[in-house]
């Protein structure tokens, strides 16, 4: 391994951490689709043999409620995980341009925060990202780490206006990702 790229795993590891993690969800997805279904960020639906449909309160025979509401709770968090595949709307995109605002965004907000709170931050991200999409959309399936790099981006317009530095370029940042 080139000593630069060993040198930045070591000052930057759980950023990389969760790349690998959400590089090896989307490889498995490509393997089986129907975990998104199963996995995918969802308020309230059925589930029957492995595809998730809309919930009208008129279960089907063989369907099984599925979503957070009926106490699938990990959705909270594993469909940020997930991404769009190939020939869903942005496909490849989806998850790509995902990964290059963590790398970006981690890798200056973990050397500031720590690994554990880089990783609690992340984390506590997608989760409340999830909770707004339960809250606002409960009938749709979301994936991907939208939510998560969202709170990496107030994180790091809040570290910047706490030490008082880069003012105007974190608040040009917040305005960006707001539009």
């Amino acid at each position: 391994m080139p000593p630069k790229l060993a040198a930045d795993l070591r000052k930057h590891p759980v950023t990389y951490l969760l790349i690998a993690v959400n590089l090896l969800t989307y490889a498995a997805q490509l393997i089986d689709p129907r975990l998104q279904d199963r996995f995918a960020t969802l308020g309230r639906g059925y589930l029957n043999d492995g595809t998730v449909y809309l919930y009208d309160g008129h279960p089907e025979p063989g369907d099984s409620l599925a979503g957070i509401e009926f106490g699938e709770w990990y959705r909270l968090l594993t469909g940020a995980f997930l991404h769009l595949e190939p020939g869903q709307d942005i496909g490849v995109a989806h998850i790509a341009g995902n990964m290059v605002w963590l790398w970006l965004f981690g890798r200056a907000i973990e050397p500031l925060t720590g690994h554990l709170r880089m990783l609690l931050l992340y984390l506590g991200s997608a989760i409340g990202g999830s909770l707004a999409v339960y809250r606002l959309a409960p009938d749709d399936l979301v994936v991907g780490a939208s939510g998560a790099v969202y709170g990496l981006v107030a994180a790091l317009f809040g570290l910047n206006l706490r030490n008082r530095t880069e003012r105007a370029g974190a608040a040009s940042l917040a305005a960006i990702f707001l539009v």
